[in-house]
């Protein structure tokens, strides 16, 4: 809820003309922002430090939805897989096919957020075997399923063309 909060009030600034009540949500949500920010984020990606792990993190990156094994990804950067493993945990405090998982998460909320409602078609991009081990995979790292996303995106989008007021016309109506 509070990501669609979030993503809702980057329409808006200080100097927006807004219903009062509007006005006040924005104002007191803004207040509050820094005391939720406190908490770090669900879905976070460290970034590595070490020139082997960024290179293998930046082709992990651009080819995320291929099926990886660290065998196969330690031999192709030509370090073994007991090296790989301890350069995900010692720089990124997570093994390689966490770091996998939650790249495609958050792959995921992106292309929800760019308006794809089709949990089937983001389980084919991201590369993911079937829509249930994706909708698995979802919930036990945010604690919600993919569709529970889509609706309440839904909803919010309702939320927010209901409170849009149509164009006014500057003429008075005849009498």
């Amino acid at each position: 809820m509070l990501e669609e909060l979030i993503h809702y009030s980057k329409r808006w600034n200080e100097t927006t003309t807004t219903e009062d009540a509007e006005r006040t949500f924005y104002l007191n949500f803004k207040n509050l922002l820094p005391d939720i920010c406190k908490e770090e984020a669900p879905l976070s990606l460290p970034a590595p430090s070490s020139d082997k792990l960024i290179s293998v993190v930046n082709f992990l990156t651009e080819h995320f939805q291929t099926k990886h094994s660290a065998a196969v990804i330690a031999e192709q950067f030509g370090i073994s897989e007991r090296t790989l493993s301890r350069l995900f945990q010692k720089e990124l405090g997570m093994g390689m096919l966490q770091f996998l998982k939650v790249l495609k998460l958050i792959k995921a909320l992106e292309w929800f957020d760019e308006g794809i409602s089709n949990v089937s078609e983001v389980v084919y991009r991201l590369g993911y075997e079937s829509v249930s081990t994706f909708s698995n995979t979802f919930n036990e790292v945010l604690g919600y399923r993919p569709l529970v996303c889509l609706q309440n995106r839904k909803q919010m989008h309702a939320v927010k063309t209901t409170h849009e007021k149509p164009a006014t016309s500057n003429r008075n109506p005849p009498l």
